[in-house]
């Protein structure tokens, strides 16, 4: 079936659609700005009281972005789980030389990381390459950033 030519009814709809939305949107701005002074209040004045926060009360999990229309974005801290792979890893190079893959995962298993895996050396490998604190410096060499 051929096209018509010419504006549409559903383009000329779809203009007052989004003026529609835009206006919405900014209601639920200034109504998260109300809510995000609330909690700051709030935990003022449990901070007041002396008594801590239960964890993640605070504000600072979702901080405000820097403006309305853009989401907050950015690199997190290369933080790992206690007790992983990637923290014995970050722990093993923290000296500051280059290790190879194989001295790497020797390290860990000195440092006590506990694993039936067979191919420890694969994933330890994996695990460099995929960690943004650690750069390949040679086939197989890791070192901190």
């Amino acid at each position: 079936m051929p096209r018509k030519s010419g504006t549409s009814a559903g383009i000329r709809m779809g203009a007052g659609a989004l003026t529609s939305l835009e206006q919405s949107r900014a209601a639920l701005i200034a109504e998260r700005r109300q809510v995000d002074q609330a909690i700051q209040a709030i935990e003022s004045a449990i901070s007041a009281l002396g008594i801590g926060a239960p964890r993640g009360w605070t504000s600072a999990a979702r901080p405000a972005a820097a403006t309305p229309s853009a989401p907050a974005r950015g690199r997190r801290k290369a933080s790992f789980r206690r007790g992983s792979v990637k923290e014995y890893i970050t722990r093993a190079l923290s000296s500051g030389r280059a290790m190879a893959v194989k001295d790497l995962t020797k390290a860990v298993q000195r440092m006590g990381y506990k694993s039936k895996n067979k191919t420890l050396a694969k994933s330890v490998g994996l695990a460099c390459a995929q960690m943004p604190n650690i750069a390949k410096v040679g086939r197989g060499q890791f070192r901190l950033k």
